[in-house]
């Protein structure tokens, strides 16, 4: 019995020793250096796209053909490759700064590493999105610095480099870089006085290709951050001000981040209202709010919301329509408000977690509004509900702007 289950054993090995050897007939060996390099792709097609193109090519019948690549270059000295396996038979090249006509040559690659001599293939780009972009930049004077604006629809990797003219001699240096890949880019530079200065913004993209500057005389608008000592929070008939665990309303300006310092209201009918007095009349310029740790642009974080102020409160709370959280006419609304994702639709991004629970949510109010002491927070909808019962939660609320007289 032993003996006929070596045999058993034996035979199945030499078995797998002659389908390994049958398999080897056709094996190219990868280092074979007198194996010839592949032909020249053929049939080739530019399809232009915004800053690129793509190269559809038919590849050549060859078994040692491994990969084509392409080989270019965006600006004299900056040079690119991009390689395609003999699987598909297109290319993607990019990162050209401009609509011109650009030399791209294409190689086959053998599994030797032997390359064919080169196929120019002339690409024409269509506009690249950095030129694009740029003509919708705008730079203009804002409450304690400047503010930047520009559309970015294909959602490019871009550097938004503000300059400055410090010395006042015409040689600018960089004061501040944000990198975007958002559709819509509205972002404020702060903490200038009132000197009137030249600033410059460029763009810059992932290949190094950057715009000329765009150039402004600009006089920041003055302001301060509200100091914070004197506020209080109110509990007036008809406002949401019933917290949830240790979440109350004043911790929404006790200067603390993170879960310690949340003010989280039970689940309320919307729309919803909480009200602080600010302790003296205030002309507001802007405000910024931090929203849940783990929430942002979605569930409790506020999505639309209005701002109202008064400078003087009754105790019934103001209110002449409970259900709809209209008010007296001494409430006068100071804006209309919408949250902003820097990413647009879809997943939260890190970018959307680092504006939201990083650096606050910033929204800016027009100028001219009346001076005021008393400040409602009416929210609309949230990021989670658009309509019917939920709960706001929200880490801290600054303001900005001047003490009134």
């Amino acid at each position: 019995m032993m003996e006929r289950k070596y045999q058993l054993w034996l035979l199945a090995l030499l078995s797998l020793v002659v389908l390994s050897c049958n398999r080897k007939e056709g094996y190219i060996n990868y280092t074979d250096a007198n194996l010839p390099a592949p032909a020249q792709v053929q049939d080739v097609k530019v399809i232009p796209m915004s800053g690129g193109a793509y190269i559809v090519y038919k590849i050549p019948k060859d078994p040692n053909l491994r990969y084509v690549k392409a080989v270019y270059e965006t600006s004299p000295g900056s040079k690119w490759e991009v390689k395609s396996s003999y699987y598909t038979d297109t290319l993607r090249v990019e990162g050209f700064g401009g609509t011109e006509e650009y030399d791209v040559k294409l190689y086959s690659v053998g599994k030797n590493e032997k390359a064919s001599e080169p196929l120019v293939v002339k690409v024409k780009p269509l506009i690249p999105a950095i030129q694009s972009v740029y003509e919708t930049l705008s730079i203009a004077g804002t409450f304690g610095g400047i503010n930047v604006k520009l559309q970015n629809p294909e959602r490019a990797n871009l550097a938004v480099v503000i300059l400055q003219d410090t010395l006042r001699n015409g040689n600018y240096s960089e004061l501040t870089t944000y990198y975007t890949s958002a559709d819509r880019v509205n972002f404020s530079v702060r903490g200038m006085d009132t000197t009137s200065r030249k600033f410059a913004v460029l763009l810059r993209d992932r290949w190094n290709n950057k715009t000329v500057q765009k150039e402004a005389l600009i006089k920041p608008w003055f302001e301060k951050q509200i100091d914070k000592g004197a506020w209080k929070a109110l509990e007036l008939p008809g406002d949401n001000y019933e917290y949830v665990e240790n979440y109350p309303l004043r911790k929404i300006f006790d200067g603390g981040f993170g879960y310690c310092c949340l003010f989280a209201t039970r689940s309320y009918q919307l729309p919803q209202t909480f009200t602080l007095d600010l302790g003296r009349p205030v002309a507001i310029s802007r405000m910024r709010t931090w929203l849940h740790p783990e929430g942002a642009y979605q569930g409790s974080h506020p999505k639309n919301f209005e701002i109202w102020g008064a400078n003087s409160v009754n105790p019934d709370g103001d209110y002449v329509d409970l259900e709809n959280k209209i008010y007296r006419n001494n409430w006068v609304k100071l804006g209309t408000f919408s949250s902003f994702k820097p990413s647009g639709e879809g997943p939260v991004t890190p970018e959307d977690r680092d504006y939201a629970l990083n650096r606050g949510e910033e929204f800016e109010f027009e100028a001219g509004i009346p001076t005021v002491r008393y400040l409602r927070f009416k929210t609309l909808n949230t990021w989670g509900i658009s309509s019917g019962q939920t709960q706001i939660v929200i880490q801290e609320l600054t303001l900005w702007g001047q003490d009134g007289q």
